[in-house]
């Protein structure tokens, strides 16, 4: 029994279940390297630029560069140390530095920021897209056990808080 559900476990997550890069869920995160966020985020620019929203592509501009730096510097303040409760033998510890987690808090802002650069029309399939990459991403960092939930969850937030002082700064700022 012990060795299917080891073969089941590598068919979803890798061989390693530390490994961000491995198996079906793995591909999430992999998919989700730095480079791709910027080119996604390039995109959605380009996209504001092309629909003539200046003040958006400003906004998401700044908020696309935010959220990721606001969750870095969040880990080094806020590192201390995490122990499992539950560990399978090779798996690697959480690093101390790990809430909120970087790629929850990217997949939110990408799909935040998917969301208001589309026409109105076609948000809710933006949203629904939104949706589709934050559960891989966080389905991907916490059964890879490289974050707990409430890292991923924490991630969310904060994309959430900075996406809403952003939108709201740049809706109240006066045309000069």
């Amino acid at each position: 029994m012990k060795a299917l559900e080891r073969r089941a476990w590598r068919s979803v997550a890798g061989p390693d279940p530390g490994d961000l890069h491995g198996g079906f869920i793995g591909s999430t995160v992999t998919y989700l390297h730095p480079r791709y966020y910027v080119e996604i985020g390039i995109v959605l620019v380009a996209v504001t630029v092309f629909r003539h929203r200046w003040r958006l592509t400003i906004a998401i501009v700044i908020f696309l560069a935010a959220a990721p730096l606001a969750a870095e510097v969040l880990k080094n303040v806020l590192e201390y140390p995490r122990l499992r409760p539950f560990t399978t033998p090779g798996q690697a510890p959480i690093s101390p530095a790990s809430w909120p987690s970087g790629h929850a808090t990217a997949a939110a802002a990408l799909g935040l920021a998917l969301t208001v650069a589309v026409p109105r029309a076609l948000r809710w399939c933006a949203a629904a897209i939104g949706a589709l990459l934050v559960a891989g991403v966080s389905a991907d960092v916490v059964l890879s056990g490289a974050h707990f939930p409430s890292d991923a969850l924490g991630g969310y937030l904060l994309a959430g808080i900075c996406f809403c002082l952003i939108m709201a700064a740049s809706t109240s700022a006066p045309l000069s």
